[in-house]
């Protein structure tokens, strides 16, 4: 029997496990552990000094959790892997550095440990009942639908108007303007404040990019 199998699963949640569960790509999760702050690691029962983990430890930070750094999951995050050959061990509160034969390391061996758990489900919005509807923030996974389906009217209208076209992808700035300038010709009694939060040309702009992206669209520093 392998160690991983020794572990209960609520000792430790396998991020491609969560981001199937929340209906969100793997990157998407890791930018958003990379922008919180949130430590994420691997199972690692073994070090260069043949230290060996014990596999029943239940600790909050567990001797079996090596927490790898930010830019091994920028990178994973970015090209998909990583090499790395070493992390971060905790015991007793104190880093202690753990160095073990170079290896791939991909999203498939990331895990987050119950308490990152639980902030991350906080913040995918999966336990918002004591927050009343002005204060709720729109979960993760809800954004990125949302962002999506922006992007994907902005494809229609680039495909039904060349104006809105740019090479092969919609033109984000050229769509924004177009709508903010069509939400400016609407009566500010109508739009209230939503008229001066929600609608300026680059936060439109923003989101149609955003969007895109999330459909697979290259990210682009400029349109013209």
């Amino acid at each position: 029997m392998s160690y991983d199998t020794k572990l209960s699963a609520s000792k430790y949640y396998r991020l491609t496990d969560l981001a199937s569960l929340w209906k969100l790509d793997v990157c998407e999760l890791l930018r958003l552990v990379l922008e919180r702050g949130i430590g994420v690691a691997i199972l690692e029962f073994r070090g260069a000094d043949h230290y060996v983990a014990d596999p029943t430890d239940d600790d909050e930070f567990p001797s079996w959790a090596v927490f790898v750094a930010p830019d091994v999951l920028k990178r994973i995050a970015s090209v998909g892997d990583a090499y790395i050959g070493g992390g971060i061990r905790f015991d007793e509160s104190e880093a202690t550095p753990v160095f073990f034969p170079e290896r791939q390391l991909t999203a498939e061996h990331l895990i987050v440990l119950p308490k990152a758990f639980a902030e991350l489900a906080n913040l995918v919005g999966e336990d918002t009942s004591e927050m009343g509807a002005d204060e709720q923030e729109m979960s993760i996974a809800r954004r990125s639908t949302l962002l999506k389906q922006i992007a994907a009217l902005a494809i229609l209208l680039s495909k039904e108007q060349t104006k809105f076209a740019w090479g092969e992808r919609p033109n984000s700035s050229a769509i924004a303007l177009a709508i903010s300038q069509a939400i400016a010709a609407l009566p500010a009694e109508q739009m209230g404040n939503q008229k001066l939060n929600f609608y300026s040309e680059s936060k439109i702009n923003d989101s149609i990019r955003e969007g895109l992206e999330l459909l697979g669209f290259k990210k682009v520093s400029d349109e013209k």
